[in-house]
Order: structure tokens, then sequence, then C-alpha cells
């Protein structure tokens, strides 16, 4: 388990590695910023953490280890089981990015639903369950 906690005054964040059966801290990491811990898993067993203020992601191995960093357009999406894609919402509609080459677009849905959010993500079948808006106008 990862245990996630930010400091306002100093400006940083402490991510914890913990076994919660012994009651013990396996490791400790310190990062520069404000960061949430992504509740996703990975097929590695890795862990994402997202700065809001930058829109900027990291990606910590499963030792909490930097393995990357990327900006993104907004930090409300969720990545591929295997981190190589990242699904979010822009301007109604639902866009993927690929991690390493940087291409992306657009993804077409069967009708013309304009997509309020993504409310969950079942990593391994790679479901999205997402909400959309009822009318063009509300």
């Amino acid at each position: 388990m990862v245990i996630n906690c930010a400091d306002y005054d100093k400006g940083i964040t402490t991510l914890q590695l913990v076994d919660a059966l012994d009651d013990a801290v396996l490791e400790e990491v310190t990062v520069d910023g404000i960061w949430d811990l992504k509740e996703q898993t990975f097929s590695d067993g890795r862990f994402a953490i997202c700065n809001r203020e930058t829109n900027e992601w990291k990606f910590l191995s499963s030792s909490l280890k930097d393995i990357g960093a990327w900006d993104a357009e907004n930090v409300d999406g969720y990545f591929s089981y295997d981190a190589s894609t990242y699904y979010y919402i822009k301007d109604d509609e639902l866009c993927w990015k690929n991690l390493k080459s940087g291409e992306g677009g657009k993804l077409s849905t069967p009708l013309d639903l304009r997509i309020s959010s993504i409310t969950s993500y079942e990593a391994e079948s790679g479901k999205l369950l997402m909400q959309f808006l009822l009318s063009p106008y509300s």
C-alpha cells in the first residue's frame, strides 16, 4: 500500500510504501510540489502521481523509484493497464495519447454523445465508465 502525504507549507509530497500487515514502512520518497496519487493499478506494479498545478504526471516503480514524467492537457484521465496510453476528456470528447510516441487523437463513440467525465476505469479489461450530457445545451 502507498500512503501519500502533501505538506502544503513546505511544498513537498512524501510517499511511503507500507506493509500494513507488519506495520512497517518499506520505502519512502519525497518529491517537490504537491502531488496526488492516482488510484489505478498497472501491469508492472508501478504508481502514478499527478501535480494539478503543472498538469504533470510522474511514474514511480513498485519500489517508488522515479521512472519518468510527462505533461498532460489535464490530469483527470486514466492510463491503460500497461501505462502506454492515456485517456482523457477534451471539449466533451474522449481523447487518447500514446506516451512513447506522443501521438494521439479523439476516439469516436457510436452515437454523437457529449462526454461529461470519466467516472471510473477497470484497468485490466480496459473498460471506461463515462457520464454523458443529456442534451447539447445542458
